[in-house]
């Protein structure tokens, strides 16, 4: 959704308040905690705000239902593919290492 939040409002690395388009002010708490330095802010076209988060967990066992808590779930096609991604930079991670270590050894 397109949201809104005011200067004012206090965001944390677990709270976001926001306004949807009916001017509807909400706030919630996101499913899990964030990095707050690592959260990017654009504004599109002057109208739209697109957040982007990074989480403090990104294992796949820790893959977000919903970014509220009970609100805005993820559908089961894409909880699915957010698995397979988390799923995907473990393995990228664990190759990289062992291939560190490997290379290392034989130095």
């Amino acid at each position: 959704p397109s949201v809104h939040v005011a200067s004012s409002d206090t965001v944390t690395s677990n709270n976001l308040p926001w306004q949807n388009t009916k001017r509807q002010k909400r706030q919630g708490r996101l499913f899990d905690v964030t990095v707050s330095d690592e959260a990017t802010w654009t504004l599109e076209d002057k109208c739209l705000i697109r957040i982007v988060l990074m989480k403090t967990n990104r294992e796949a066992g820790n893959c977000w239902s919903s970014l509220l808590e009970g609100e805005y779930c993820a559908n089961a096609w894409v909880q699915d593919q957010m698995q397979r991604k988390l799923t995907l930079e473990r393995f990228q991670r664990e190759v990289s290492w062992t291939r560190a270590l490997r290379a290392a050894r034989t130095a």
